[in-house]
């Protein structure tokens, strides 16, 4: 029996759950991808800072080829967001875009 104030640990591990719930794993992707052939390939992430202080993230775009990073700050991490951040960077970026990879938006 529990002392009062004590919590119980559950015995599930929270985040292996979250982590196979994700879709496709990141070696699965195209071959051609992983060779770093083209630019235009890009693999895309959300950076979330300490919980509790804001809800703010960074999207970061990196291009597999150049290695080159784009990152915007957005106000939150939402799908909206989201979708308005990487319309803003098709619209300023004069190059190829052939596919985004990574996150839940492979």
């Amino acid at each position: 029996m529990p002392e009062h104030g004590v919590r119980q640990r559950r015995n599930v591990d929270q985040r292996s759950k979250y982590n196979q719930s994700l879709g496709r794993s990141i070696e699965q992707r195209p071959m051609m991808i992983n060779q770093r052939n083209r630019i235009g390939d890009f693999e895309l992430d959300t950076v979330v800072g300490p919980r509790g202080h804001s809800k703010a993230v960074l999207l970061t775009l990196i291009d597999r080829k150049s290695r080159f990073l784009w990152a915007y700050r957005l106000k939150n991490r939402t799908t909206a967001t989201v979708n308005e951040a990487l319309n803003k960077f098709l619209a300023t970026f004069n190059g190829p875009v052939h596919k985004f990879y990574g996150g839940p938006w492979h």
